[in-house]
């Protein structure tokens, strides 16, 4: 049997959730039944693609958000999508490509304009947010979101009829961490990971470690991300974190690490992992599932799809967003039960087992493949 040959589009360079999701996948992936290929702009994540023996062609995308209120800039950038469109068609022609499977809008776009033109199928991975238009005039043959809340949100949009939906959660290579031991508690090391954007609840974190710092002043935290993504999300947010540091008297137990990969280097060093992020368009946080997966206790905020992975007092602990009070709280609460702790990280390893396994999220994508061939032939 002839391999499927898939066309995954990302328009993102650097490594961040779904690209991370990608290089879990492509190891899961049963290379005698599907020939992956990676259309993205050259970069790290382009780079661990490659190092895991995926084809990778290199292809800049511009980028614009669909609801731009400046009528000249929107129809300036649809051509830009549809220039683009035709770009990527020759690639999709070339490479013989049998589905597209696209993972953030300028792909979705590029991907139904591709879909409408030259009848290929299509594939949407919906990770993130996207702009209602997207879903009201782009079409796609299948919709994989990676958590019920992603779904659940466009109930109030009419879509598509004939167009499938399925929830399929990342997954992970647990095996990774298998060698890891349990972290030791009281904990010595907590570590945020993430990009550094208010919405991240990173000032949060940084109000909790004050908090903390009278009663536990030899706890260390450790910052795991940047600011920059791709020469597009530039600002001074960065030095903003660190005048707040410098404000609160954390210079001596707070450290800035930048971008760390892969996260086993990571989930090694901490022992105990924040996720304070106030973004209700969370979805599926590969960070979790690693902490969970390297018996690093998880607390987290409970916003978006982190209560579908995140079990409160089974797996991990949950806190309303925007409440440093409430992080220092749930600090306390682990120091002071290592025990409750320590079946905690029980059973959150044993759900990532048998939840996130990424052969199996891989098993899953390859049954839809197969599903939207047949339905072509």
């Amino acid at each position: 049997m002839d391999k499927i040959r898939i066309l995954y589009i990302d328009e993102i360079s650097r490594i961040a959730g779904g690209e991370n999701w990608f290089l879990n996948f492509a190891d899961g992936l049963n290379r005698d039944m599907v020939y992956p290929i990676l259309l993205c702009p050259e970069g790290p994540f382009a780079e661990e693609a490659r190092s895991k023996g995926v084809k990778v062609i290199p292809f800049t995308f511009r980028f614009k958000d669909l609801s731009s209120h400046k009528i000249g800039i929107f129809i300036l950038f649809g051509f830009i999508r549809i220039w683009n469109a035709f770009a990527v068609a020759r690639i999709v022609r070339k490479e013989k490509i049998d589905i597209i499977h696209s993972v953030n809008t300028n792909g979705h776009v590029i991907s139904s304009l591709i879909k409408t033109l030259f009848s290929k199928k299509v594939l949407w991975h919906i990770h993130h947010n996207h702009q209602k238009a997207l879903y009201r005039y782009f079409k796609p043959d299948y919709m994989v979101f990676v958590a019920k809340m992603r779904q659940d949100i466009l109930t109030g949009i009419s879509l598509d009829k004939k167009i499938k939906r399925f929830v399929l959660y990342n997954g992970i290579d647990v095996d990774l961490y298998k060698d890891f031991k349990d972290s030791k508690l009281p904990p010595f090391q907590i570590g945020f990971v993430g990009r550094l954007i208010p919405e991240k609840g990173v000032e949060d974190f940084l109000s909790a470690a004050s908090v903390l710092l009278p009663d536990h002043p030899e706890i260390r935290y450790i910052v795991f991300g940047e600011e920059i993504y791709d020469n597009v999300f530039k600002g001074s947010y960065t030095n903003t974190v660190k005048n707040i540091i410098k404000t609160k008297g954390l210079e001596d137990c707070m450290k800035l690490q930048g971008f760390v990969f892969p996260p086993t280097k990571i989930f090694s060093t901490i022992d105990l992992f924040l996720m304070p992020s106030q973004r209700i368009g969370e979805s599926c946080p590969m960070v979790i599932l690693e902490a969970m997966a390297a018996g690093v206790p998880v607390i987290a905020t409970e916003v978006g799809g982190i209560p579908e992975i995140v079990e409160h007092g089974v797996t991990g602990y949950l806190i309303p967003p925007k409440d440093p009070q409430a992080i220092a709280d749930a600090v306390e609460h682990v120091i002071n039960n290592p025990e409750e702790v320590k079946k905690i990280v029980e059973n959150a390893r044993r759900t990532v087992k048998e939840r996130f396994d990424f052969r199996e999220n891989a098993r899953q994508f390859v049954k839809i493949y197969q599903e939207l061939l047949d339905e072509q032939r």
